[in-house]
């Protein structure tokens, strides 16, 4: 087999091996479907894997990866607890939406904090804090407490667990035996969500006890209602596992899915609590790997990344580019693509057909040829490479126990955590980065596929392969091809780029407007949807700072950007005209050094302007801000900010100036940093340390400050092995109360 020359670029029509597989376009949006049966769910779970195993033979795959949820930034103020007698304020959980709670390991209600510590589930009686002791410390053998949520005197514990199914016919529950009867496991994870009554915080008592196959991965509260999202992965072969939730409500329960071919699916089960008497609905739907999810007081968005359909890509340039280049070649191609036989067959026949047609075209035709596939080729792959990578979005409507499927939308791209999706006024906004891995616009040239055995059907007027006006006809019957391609079918070309997107989408999850293509060759390290505008960080080698007006829903525009250097991993919107950036440092080469707060004045949004920052240590210093939102403190009445902060500093003597890019700070000191908000001065340190503790303990384990909040004038600052609090005013220490821990050093962060 003969590559084929045009325009002084090798066009092989091995590219299309998979345009022979059955035609699939890549849709926008697929039909939800439910599972009637395990029946079905077996055949289709069976059905998938088989069809991607196609894939991996030839040497392709079919990927999905998730790419881990904007109300100004105040502190939330929890649920009132009746025995909390709170009369003063405090800080709630730092979250995303208004009115739109989120899970942690520590939380307050005015009175009482509750914490996680060394497994264990503490409540401490804070506050006033010179009398503050621990009233209760709750056991959760062979289980993980990930987070909890307090609601009034409702205490909701999520963890993990391993369960044993026992094989006593006497000990199962009438359902569980029907259950147990389809797959037999007897050893497996299951996520666990726990209710106490908690009005007498020195004794908790459950009320309900849920667990659900798989593991717990995120929730969210609003009002009275938790929603918590459980995943499990979905196996194949003999036995499928169901996504099953007791005390169990059915005896097959609801499993929505889309009919989507993939090698590896995931239960995400979704569970709707009343914290208050208990009652609870659940739903499931098998999607392809993970998700990320974003909440607001209405709706649930399930994202994932599914990766460009291989078969849709050869088909496309089938379809756009070798059929309009050779339109007369039409029939014969739609007869190859009929014929049940071999998809090599079919690709040898197509190959042959064109590869025979070119040798007999006149030289001025030729020259067409070559000028109209050059322009087509550019025209597909510009097209293409907005396809590769799509971000699948799906909406499901909360409302108390009803859990509802809305509709499924896609935009190109990927998201980078929660706070690159947002709701506002019914519409749903999304940034994302398309990957520089994808189709570039240039000549596809590889080596040739190898030499493939085939039989033979009647081609129009073709010359025998390879030689141009021959009368030999290429043959196709539905013999399979007993050899395999010595090399594998070349993978599509790559882009030279990355890009940068935002899209919004309708309530219907059509997109209704784009800004596109923004800083080529960087991603998106940060964004923040604030009301009517967008706030979008890019990396590279500076920090594009864009500020994005979406105040017309179909036609977003940016409305300024500032560069400087560094980069905000996180952004915490202040009021209307003020944001706070959390990110690193960088040299002008790129190279990340020591911490960066930055405070962006946006009054005018065609200019924003740095006004303050501050520099934090060198190469090595970190903060769990960066990357975990929960770790924030911020409370603009207050004029208050605390962050927890590893300081790393580079040794000088060690190196000659200037110091080389790779030299990296030794740790120096851990603890909470305490700001004034409105120009980022420091007023002051909170640290853990003992002069009992080792290095470690206070940089990286159980001494290492991971949480604050306050009550009243009393800031908290909490690790994992103590509780300590300072005066608000003064930062003066007033007590400290020592936590469980574990008995071995576990990071914090």
């Amino acid at each position: 087999m003969k590559p084929i020359y045009i325009a002084g670029a090798v066009i092989i029509v091995g590219i299309l091996v998979l345009s022979v597989l059955p035609k699939s376009n890549l849709q926008t949006r697929d039909e939800l479907k439910k599972f009637s049966s395990y029946d079905e769910l077996q055949q289709f779970v069976k059905n998938s894997a088989e069809e991607s195993q196609v894939y991996d033979n030839l040497g392709l795959q079919t990927r999905t990866t998730n790419g881990a949820l904007g109300a100004m930034a105040t502190a939330e103020s929890a649920p009132s607890a009746s025995g909390a007698d709170k009369s003063f304020d405090y800080s709630g959980t730092n979250v995303q939406v208004a009115g739109v709670d989120e899970p942690d390991f520590v939380k307050n209600d005015g009175r009482y904090i509750y914490t996680v510590s060394g497994g264990k589930l503490v409540i401490i009686d804070a506050y006033p804090a010179e009398t503050a002791k621990i009233v209760t410390e709750m056991d959760f053998t062979n289980s993980s407490v990930n987070n909890i949520f307090i609601n009034r005197d409702r205490l909701i514990v999520f963890g993990n667990e391993y369960t044993y199914y026992q094989t006593d016919e006497q000990t199962r529950e009438p359902q569980a035996e029907k259950m147990i009867g389809i797959y037999p496991i007897y050893n497996s994870q299951s996520a666990f969500i726990k209710v106490y009554d908690v009005s007498d915080r020195s004794n908790p008592i459950l009320v309900k006890n849920i667990s659900a196959e798989g593991y717990y991965f995120d929730a969210r509260m609003v009002g009275d209602y938790v929603y918590a999202v459980i995943n499990q992965p979905v196996y194949g072969g003999d036995v499928v596992p169901l996504p099953i939730v007791r005390p169990m409500q059915a005896d097959f329960p609801d499993i929505y899915y889309f009919d989507i071919p993939d090698r590896s699916y995931n239960y995400v089960n979704i569970i709707a609590l009343n914290t208050q008497d208990g009652s609870y609905a659940s739903k499931a739907f098998m999607l392809p790997s993970s998700q990320n999810i974003f909440m607001s007081q209405e709706n649930i968005y399930l994202s994932y990344v599914r990766w460009l359909d291989y078969r849709y890509f050869y088909d496309k340039i089938v379809d756009d580019v070798i059929i309009p280049i050779f339109p007369e070649l039409t029939d014969r191609i739609d007869e190859i693509r009929g014929y049940n036989i071999s998809r090599y067959a079919q690709f040898t026949a197509i190959d042959d057909l064109v590869e025979n047609h070119l040798g007999e075209l006149s030289p001025e035709r030729r020259i067409s040829v070559e000028e109209t596939a050059v322009k087509r080729m550019e025209e597909f792959q510009a097209e293409i490479a907005k396809e590769q990578q799509k971000t699948i979005i799906n909406k499901i409507s909360l409302s108390g126990s009803e859990i509802n499927y809305i509709a499924q939308g896609s935009v190109p791209g990927y998201v980078l955590n929660q706070f690159s999706m947002d709701e506002h006024d019914g519409y749903f906004r999304i940034a994302t980065t398309v990957n520089g891995g994808g189709f570039s616009v240039q000549p596809i040239g590889v080596a040739t596929v190898g030499s493939v055995e085939t039989v033979s059907a009647p081609s129009q007027g073709g010359g025998g392969s390879g030689s141009a006006g021959s009368a030999a006809k290429t043959e196709v019957s539905a013999e399979i091809i007993a050899t395999e391609p010595a090399i594998a079918p070349p993978m599509p070309p790559r882009t030279l780029e990355s890009v940068n997107n935002l899209y919004v989408l309708d309530s219907s999850m059509n997109t209704v407007g784009k800004v596109e293509d923004l800083a080529p060759g960087e991603s998106i390290f940060s964004a923040r949807f604030a009301g009517d505008r967008a706030y979008v960080v890019t990396f590279r080698q500076v920090d594009p700072f864009f500020v994005i007006d979406l105040s017309d829903t179909t036609n977003p525009k940016v409305l300024g950007q500032l560069k400087i250097s560094g980069v905000s991993n996180y952004l915490q919107p202040v009021d209307d005209n003020h944001i706070i950036g959390i990110g690193k440092d960088a040299t002008d080469e790129g190279m990340l050094k020591g911490l960066k707060i930055s405070l962006f004045d946006l009054s005018d949004v065609a200019n924003p302007v740095e006004v303050s920052k501050v520099l934090i240590g060198d190469r090595g210093s970190d903060s769990p801000a960066l990357y975990d939102h929960k770790a924030v403190l911020i409370d603009v009445q207050k004029n208050l900010m605390v962050l927890p902060i590893t300081v790393a500093e580079i040794d000088r003597s060690k190196y000659t100036e200037p110091l080389p890019n790779w030299a990296y700070g030794e740790i120096k000191w851990q603890g909470a940093y305490v700001f004034l908000l409105d120009n980022l001065k420091i007023r002051g340190r909170i640290d853990h340390a003992t002069n009992d503790t080792q290095e470690f303990e206070n940089y990286y384990g159980q001494y290492a400050v991971s949480r604050s909040l306050y009550i009243g004038n009393v800031l908290y600052t909490l690790s994992n092995k103590l509780v300590k609090m300072n005066s608000l005013d003064s930062l003066n220490e007033i007590n400290s109360i020592e936590l469980p821990g574990y008995e071995q050093l576990y990071p914090i962060y």
